[in-house]
């Protein structure tokens, strides 16, 4: 709890030395404030488009992993003899696991 306390006197204090250099150059606290908002409106934007252009990234990505991996499925899935290749490789996957537990 002291550490948050002296985090929030050690900004309060860079605040307030930031705002004297804004005060020392003859701005008023309401041109301040105002460049403060247009700052934060120009965050804000700029992180939600990141985040919806990432969010659409993740989209089309996975959405193209599924097509992939169903296109795949459907040339393995008619093989003959998946179903026994795929018993066995369960099978050794369980021994593999009984063989390294300790």
């Amino acid at each position: 709890m002291g550490s948050s306390v002296t985090k929030n006197k050690e900004f309060e204090a860079a605040l307030q030395r930031f705002m004297g250099a804004f005060v020392d150059t003859g701005l008023e606290a309401a041109d301040i404030m105002k460049d403060y908002e247009e700052l934060a409106a120009t965050l804000m934007s700029t992180v939600d488009r990141l985040v919806h252009k990432n969010n659409e990234k993740i989209e089309s990505t996975t959405e193209f992993l599924n097509q992939f991996l169903n296109m795949q499925w459907m040339k393995i899935k008619n093989l003959p003899g998946l179903q026994e290749t795929l018993k066995l490789l369960i099978g050794w996957n369980r021994q593999v696991i009984n063989l390294c537990d300790f």
